[in-house]
């Protein structure tokens, strides 16, 4: 009795080693024993350490899937090991996932496609961004009719190749034009034409705001005051034009035309003197006999412009001044609009002084008169060497993270959640 109890304990442990043995000579392939294609280049996208792949077929494979990458951003990553009769190409994809991170960070549009010979089992792990392109069904149904046949018969060129290229023609479906899906396009050119037909409609409201505010700026003013109708109806025009200019451009000529013709009208209302007659608009040539010369160069400078009515029966004038816009200002004397800018000087207060001093000499050209105003202005002394300091900073912090921060083989950033499909053969 004791020496079968012996006996059974023997072969207990030698099954135990045994058992042992074969768990460590088939032990799941990790991760980080497959080789990342982008340590070779960042060019590569096929890892083929075990040599299953030719070389032209690994070349055919990195050429498309720049192609794609290029112009839809999405990463596919290829992966052909021999592994081992234990290893499951569906763990393994995801670790790989996890460890390489394929497609873009805010897309997550990477996918894997790992064949693993020994265990004859293929699996493709789609990243978040493009499990609708790659759905499970698809993946596998992609593996069954095109890959498997290949793979039964020993032909892993071509049945990873041509899986490459059914993924990759389902995401040029999906995408419009490299980079915008069907339906996403579809989706932004109805956005832009809501975005447009709002940007009309924001526009023709705007148009009509500021053509109301522009009549209902005079609404009110008498027809005799016609110096102050005319000026406040160009300033309102000047307040809303810029306006119109940003909100509603397409209706910028229809509103300059309107301005001017009603400000052509406002300024040529018919005139009847105090006599009973109608009183006749003089021409700029005819206007010179009526205006005096301070008048005449206001006129010359383009800061104010006067209109003169001329009663033919009793000799009875009106004249009336209109603003323009105009850099010149009234002189403080003489009250023309004739005062202008004639030189500007920068004065430096000091080397710790944060202020310098802009100095304007201002001369009239009418009376002459001279005189000066300063304004205070920001030294730009320190700023400049606070920003020498800053940008010093900057370079010196950007250098180091560029010079150690990018390293080769790497991907997107992308990430997978846990979706994809394949079988075995």
């Amino acid at each position: 009795m004791g020496k079968q109890l012996c006996i059974k304990w023997i072969l207990f442990l030698l099954l135990a080693v045994s058992t042992s043995h074969c768990n460590g000579v088939y032990a799941q392939m990790k991760a980080n024993e497959v080789q990342n294609p982008k340590s070779e280049s960042l060019s590569s996208w096929v890892s083929n350490q075990d040599n299953i792949l030719t070389q032209q077929t690994v070349d055919s494979l990195n050429r498309m899937l720049n192609r794609l990458y290029d112009s839809t951003s999405c990463q596919i990553s290829v992966v052909a090991v021999k592994g081992d009769k234990m290893t499951s190409a569906r763990e393994l994809s995801m670790e790989l996932f996890d460890l390489w991170h394929p497609g873009m960070k805010d897309k997550d549009n990477g996918l894997i496609i790992l064949v693993v010979t020994e265990a004859r089992q293929c699996f493709f792990r789609t990243g978040y961004g493009i499990e609708d392109i790659i759905t499970d069904a698809k993946s596998t149904r992609i593996f069954n009719q095109t890959m498997k046949p290949c793979f039964i018969n020993g032909d892993w060129d071509k049945g990873v190749l041509q899986g490459t290229v059914e993924c990759v023609n389902q995401i040029y479906k999906y995408y419009d034009g490299g980079g915008k899906n069907e339906n996403g396009g579809k989706e932004i050119r109805n956005m832009a034409k809501g975005l447009i037909a709002c940007y009309i409609i924001m526009g023709c409201l705007v148009f009509a705001f500021a053509f109301y505010q522009l009549n209902n700026s005079i609404k009110y003013i008498e027809h005799t005051f016609r110096s102050k109708r005319v000026n406040t109806y160009r300033k309102t025009f000047r307040n809303y034009v810029g306006i119109v200019a940003l909100l509603s451009v397409f209706t910028l000529p229809v509103f300059y035309i309107i301005y001017k013709r009603r400000l052509k009208n406002i300024r040529h209302e018919k005139i009847f003197c105090p006599c009973g007659s109608e009183m006749k608009l003089l021409s700029e040539k005819q206007e010179d006999e009526f205006l005096t010369h301070t008048q005449q160069l206001e006129e010359t400078l383009h800061s104010r412009d006067y209109d003169v009515w001329l009663c033919t029966a009793c000799g009875r004038t009106e004249i009336y001044c209109y603003e323009e816009n105009s850099p010149y200002e009234v002189c403080p004397v003489c009250h023309a609009k004739t005062y202008g800018v004639i030189a500007e000087q920068m004065i430096h207060t000091g080397i710790l002084s944060q202020h310098n001093i802009l100095r304007k000499t201002y001369s009239c050209k009418n009376c002459h008169h001279r005189d000066y105003k300063d304004e205070r202005m920001q030294s730009s002394a320190p700023f400049i060497a606070g920003s020498m300091a800053a940008g010093a900073a900057g370079r010196s912090s950007w250098g180091g993270s560029f010079g150690g921060g990018f390293t080769g083989g790497s991907f997107g950033g992308g990430f997978s959640g846990g979706g994809g499909g394949g079988g075995s053969w």
